[in-house]
């Protein structure tokens, strides 16, 4: 069976002042797929991440009916709260409390912070912290029901690997893998590690594939 079509992007344009950083972009992404960006810091791959994600004003939205479940570059965590607090917030709509917690504990020890859970955020180093926003948001793609009609679920993933070593950078390549297969979704992960993204995607997008004549 032929895999659903879970993004379709066409003609994406973006400038900054008067450099174009984007010009007729097209991208179509579908369900098992984990596509890579690589390219320089500066060439708009965040600002096209927002578009995806629907929180960047830049014209039409790219499609309906789409769970993204999103990693910022820089963690954004609520400091005041513990490591378990934020990582169960997404999820308090979509599943009762046992569940949520349940659901928040098995990501964070999948991720190597199981022994973190009753800390407060703002006491986490660089790497805890992305791997805490990354808990959060592979939990919060396992919540939403699989297969739901008309949803298909996204994950976008900005610079996941910055500040881990290499035992948990491995493991969270090898979490991306597992959820994309396990849960029917897509991924698109923004690195400046091509060996990473040789190991991790199916395909690799750079800057010259950003601007189309």
């Amino acid at each position: 069976m032929e895999n659903k079509l879970v993004l379709f992007i066409k003609d994406y344009n973006l400038t900054a002042g008067e450099q174009v950083l984007f010009q007729n972009f097209s991208l179509d992404v579908f369900e098992g797929e984990i596509i890579g960006f690589f390219a320089p810091t500066g060439t708009g791959k965040t600002s096209l991440f927002n578009y995806i994600a629907n929180i960047a004003d830049v014209g039409p939205k790219p499609v309906e009916g789409l769970s993204v479940s999103y990693v910022f570059q820089e963690p954004r965590l609520i400091p005041s709260l513990t490591v378990l607090k934020n990582v169960m917030l997404p999820l308090e709509n979509k599943m009762d409390e046992k569940s949520s917690t349940d659901l928040a504990i098995q990501w964070l020890e999948k991720l190597n912070m199981g022994h973190k859970i009753n800390d407060l955020t703002k006491t986490l180093s660089g790497g805890e912290q992305q791997r805490t926003s990354i808990a959060r948001a592979f939990a919060y793609t396992c919540a939403v029901p699989e297969r739901v009609e008309g949803v298909e679920r996204l994950l976008l993933l900005d610079e996941p690997f910055a500040s881990q070593d290499e035992i948990n950078t491995t493991n969270i390549v090898n979490l991306i893998k597992q959820i994309v297969s396990e849960q029917h979704c897509a991924c698109l992960v923004i690195s400046h590690d091509r060996q990473v993204l040789e190991g991790l995607c199916s395909r690799i997008i750079t800057q010259k594939d950003f601007i189309v004549s």
